[in-house]
């Protein structure tokens, strides 16, 4: 008898246990769910704290500058430091590979990058060299841009970084050796003083400063025409209707910003609101624009 209840009340112990992490588990569920929600009223002044004011001059901005429309591949090699290419790519071709280097070139997509791997980082070679003076880096940087045909007065200061490599013996638990493998230049588009949202430059400097690596992302900017400033009213509805499809929850935090985008399959940019929302389980951000294309028979 003893022993009966002796194991009725070990399954009963048991029984509670399980239901006790089932219900942590699934507290835990909903509130990633947006169980502890929060009210549109609330996202709308958070929203309203966090965006900067715009006025009529966000719809002035131009550039002339569309540099990859006027870059060939032997220019390319040639800012880089390197001799030209011996071969003629195709006619209409996008990409050139020779040797260790590759130069993919298209200007319709506002994008290129070159790779040249006789400078990439070798251990047996590299493993005691360090990385050159950020303030180094950031000159040949500038310098290549510049010659490149890209406009200075369109670029951020540059992001400075280093990409390192670590090391250790088998079954070592923690990194013994660390190597200073490139120093990474980043730098951000901007026309009238507003970021332009995935346009950018990146360059990796070897150890002996030559190019390994760029990536540029640079199109032709434009804006529409015809396009009128939406109210501030309703930006901020726009984002809270969006945020409100997400299951927002009480603990998400909101930081905005202004910038020039494409927002839709169209060639032109947008000036936008740049909703980063930090919210459970994943982060995103939103684009809201900031314009609509005003109605022809408005004018009348």
């Amino acid at each position: 008898m003893k022993t009966n209840m002796k194991k009725q009340l070990s399954q009963l112990i048991l029984g509670v246990a399980i239901l006790s992490t089932s219900l942590v588990a699934f507290a835990e569920e909903k509130a990633l769910k947006g169980d502890n929600r929060i009210e549109e009223g609330t996202i709308a002044t958070l929203i309203e704290e966090s965006l900067p004011d715009w006025d009529e001059s966000i719809l002035s901005a131009k550039s002339d500058s569309n540099p990859l429309a006027r870059l060939s591949f032997n220019k390319v090699a040639e800012v880089l430091g390197n001799k030209g290419f011996e071969q003629k790519p195709p006619e209409g071709g996008t990409q050139i590979a020779e040797g260790n280097r590759f130069v993919r070139l298209d200007s319709k997509k506002g994008k290129m990058r070159y790779i040249n791997r006789i400078h990439a980082w070798n251990f047996e070679k590299d493993a005691k060299t360090k990385a050159i003076p950020e303030k180094e880096a950031q000159e040949i940087a500038l310098n290549s841009f510049e010659k490149l045909g890209f406009s200075l007065e369109e670029m951020k200061d540059p992001l400075m970084r280093m990409q390192m490599a670590g090391g250790a013996k088998a079954g070592a638990k923690e990194i013994e050796d660390l190597h200073e493998m490139y120093r990474l230049v980043y730098v951000q588009r901007q026309i009238n003083g507003l970021p332009i949202y995935g346009n950018n430059i990146r360059m990796a400097l070897s150890n002996e400063g030559q190019v390994q690596r760029l990536g540029v992302k640079w199109s032709a900017f434009k804006l529409d025409n015809d396009a009128r400033l939406r109210s501030r009213k309703d930006i901020i509805q726009h984002a809270v209707k969006e945020i409100m499809t997400q299951d927002p929850d009480s603990s998400m935090k909101i930081v905005s910003a202004l910038a020039y985008a494409k927002t839709d399959k169209g060639n032109n940019f947008k000036p936008v609101a740049v909703v980063s929302v930090n919210s459970l389980p994943t982060p995103y951000q939103l684009l809201i624009p900031l314009t609509d294309l005003a109605d022809k028979h408005d004018n009348d």
